[in-house]
């Protein structure tokens, strides 16, 4: 954006002249001065300064910024409205001062308009932590019956996070330069000539949009940690438009300020943040007592992410003691919010076009026998769910090339994430029992021995897990093609230990026309193509281990359909291991909510249909009368009313 031009000064050249060798006297007068002026904190701490009855007029939009914060001063850019009738006069006085805080020509400057003037942290961006807003999070109680630990963090992951934390540097860069201009003004021999010319408080006004919102948010925070009850003493000394002119007047009392935070903070976090609260404080303590406004700023900084921890305490702890409540009425909640969405935000049509599909699975003769015509319409609904995670359509369609629509309903809105995971770990047994494959070729041709096989394959099973994480794409295994090949080389020409955990030596045992570095590119474009979903490879491991995977899940749902929200948790949710062991040790026996199963425990089969179990359950006890089965009916009465026309 090109710069504007630079206003011609309003004063007569004379005037002008005249204004800058007083300038210069008052400058040469103020450097014999011993000692600047302690605006930030006065003579006497904690002295409130009697409210002036001047009416304080509305900020207008802030134009100010620092730029260059790693420079021993500060630099200001400022951008003036051109209609602005005081922007002549400001001109004037800004080049003035211009040489003793490093500001370039006016026409050199960057528009401020785009900075944000409010703190990156305020009682809006951290209203999803009060307890009202918890109650009401259809994802947060849909989220808790699947994780134990389940809080809220600062979200500064991906590029969205790193795009809040640029617009949060620029913000407190520009905060600095507020006062920065405050502190020049009440302290430079010049800022003394300033305060005296008649407007200048009005020009001054327009600089300062910052730190009143950011004073404005502040209280707002520590208010809302106690709604119940008035905080003594916050709203006195948080007072804005008094600040404001006490720091137009160079009488704020920060170090005052800070002490009273420090003492009502500490009353009101936790006691492990105490040492936070000392730091913060005693940041802005010195910022004040020094007049350094980078001290100063970086306080209100921390200031700012300490209220917010402090929240998330407050949320976190209403999440751990609601999370019984939150459970059991999971199932009554998701009704009630969805009962007037279904056909209006929520289309029917395509949910229940995926619903019929599912009935063309049909259940073997002996089991529908058994089951109620629900449990059959349940069993052919969790046939679908399952097929539909890795197999959107039909096997010879993915082998003839045609692209898969791998979407689920609307209906698994809220276990959208946890689907798409489901599908990355259902790859990741086929993936696994490819690479194991590829393990076995190599070792018939060097270690033919069962034993030496079964630990290299134990080896090779969590060594997989290392190289890609958690849940990987398809994408992530073509792409470690090379190193798993590398991997299986080595298990396939070592010596493993027996519970496969670590390599003792190479036992160099080779036939002799075997080359581990051709035989490690030839396993690698063999992974490649193997992990290609339309491979025969790939098709095969998943008519093998799909109804694996959906024969135990039938198992889970036969023996836990009719538990409770919390039971099923209780049962299906893993428990961290160091958690499990503090509360047997405060219990001193292992109960059965104990005995809920851990992530290292089970089988790759095993925890995803533990997983998939959960979600089916839930989500046929709150979409199957609301929807699936109530739609279904009526299209079944009406149907039979044909035939029998």
């Amino acid at each position: 954006m090109p710069s504007p031009s630079r206003a011609p000064p309003t004063e007569p050249e004379d005037h002008e002249n005249d204004t800058r060798r007083a300038s210069q006297e008052r400058r040469r007068q103020g450097s014999a001065s011993s000692q600047r002026p302690n605006v930030l904190s006065p003579k006497e701490p904690g002295r409130v300064s009697k409210k002036s009855n001047t009416k304080r007029s509305p900020s207008p939009p802030l134009i100010l910024e620092t730029i260059c914060p790693a420079a021993s001063k500060t630099t200001i850019h400022l951008d003036l409205d051109p209609q602005d009738p005081l922007r002549k006069a400001a001109t004037v006085w800004i080049d003035s001062f211009r040489p003793s805080i490093g500001v370039g020509t006016i026409g050199q400057l960057q528009s401020l308009h785009f900075i944000q003037r409010m703190p990156p942290i305020t009682k809006h961006t951290l209203g999803e932590l009060e307890a009202s807003c918890i109650l009401n999070n259809p994802k947060l109680r849909h989220d808790i019956n699947f994780d134990r630990e389940l809080h809220f963090r600062p979200n500064l992951d991906g590029p969205r996070g790193q795009a809040k934390m640029a617009e949060a540097e620029k913000y407190w860069i520009a905060v600095q330069a507020e006062f920065e201009l405050f502190m020049y003004v009440a302290t430079d021999p010049e800022g003394a000539i300033h305060r005296e010319t008649p407007g200048f408080y009005e020009v001054l006004k327009k600089y300062q949009h910052r730190i009143p919102e950011m004073l404005i948010a502040a209280k707002a925070i520590i208010l809302s940690m106690n709604e119940k009850s008035e905080i003594p003493g916050v709203r006195e000394a948080l007072d804005v438009d008094l600040i404001m002119q006490q720091l137009h007047r160079a009488t704020f009392d920060l170090a005052g300020l800070s002490q009273f935070l420090e003492r009502l903070l500490k009353a009101h976090c936790a006691p492990m943040r105490d040492t936070w609260v000392e730091k913060v404080c005693g940041r802005l303590y010195n910022g004040a007592i020094t007049n350094d406004c980078g001290v100063v700023v970086g306080g209100f900084r921390d200031l700012f992410g300490l209220l917010e921890a402090m929240k998330l305490d407050i949320a976190n702890h209403q999440i751990r003691h609601l999370r019984p409540v939150l459970l059991d009425s999971t199932v009554s909640f998701e009704h009630n919010y969805f009962k007037n969405r279904v056909g209006n935000s929520i289309k029917l049509a395509p949910i229940m076009e995926w619903y019929k599909a599912s009935k063309q699975y049909t259940i073997p003769a002996t089991d529908s026998q058994v089951m109620s015509p629900r449990d059959v319409k349940f069993q052919q609904f969790l046939n679908y769910f399952l097929t539909c995670l890795v197999e959107p359509r039909s096997l010879e369609e993915l082998k003839r090339g045609k692209k898969p629509d791998p979407s689920l309903p609307e209906t698994f809105k809220l276990d959208h994430e946890r689907a798409i995971e489901l599908r990355h770990n259902i790859h990741a047994i086929i993936y696994s029992s490819i690479c194991t494959q590829a393990l076995s070729m190599i070792m018939q041709m060097t270690r033919p021995t069962l034993v030496n096989r079964q630990n290299a394959t134990k080896y090779i099973t969590k060594t997989l897990p290392i190289l890609l994480g958690r849940a990987p794409t398809n994408e992530k295994w073509i792409g470690a093609a090379g190193n798993i090949a590398v991997e299986i080389i080595r298990a396939a020409t070592h010596d493993i230990t027996e519970d496969g955990s670590a390599i003792i030596a190479d036992s160099g045992k080779f036939i002799a026309n075997f080359n581990p570095t051709t035989m490690t590119a030839t396993i690698e474009v063999h992974l490649q193509r193997a992990f290609d979903q339309k491979s025969t490879q790939f098709l095969k491991g998943l008519r093998t281990h799909l109804p694996q995977v959906i024969e135990k899940t039938t198992e889970l749902v036969s023996q836990h359909k009719d538990k409770t929200a919390t039971e099923l948790a209780d049962t299906f949710v893993p428990r961290n291991s160091a958690a499990l062991a503090l509360e047997a040790r405060k219990q001193k026996k292992i109960d059965a909510m104990l005995l809920a199963p851990t992530e290292a425990a089970l089988t790759p089969v095993d925890e995803v249909a533990r997983r998939a179990a959960h979600i089916s359950i839930l989500h046929w006890r709150v979409w199957a009368d609301m929807v699936y089965l109530k739609n279904d009916a009526s299209e079944d009465v009406i149907m039979t009313e044909e035939e029998e026309l």
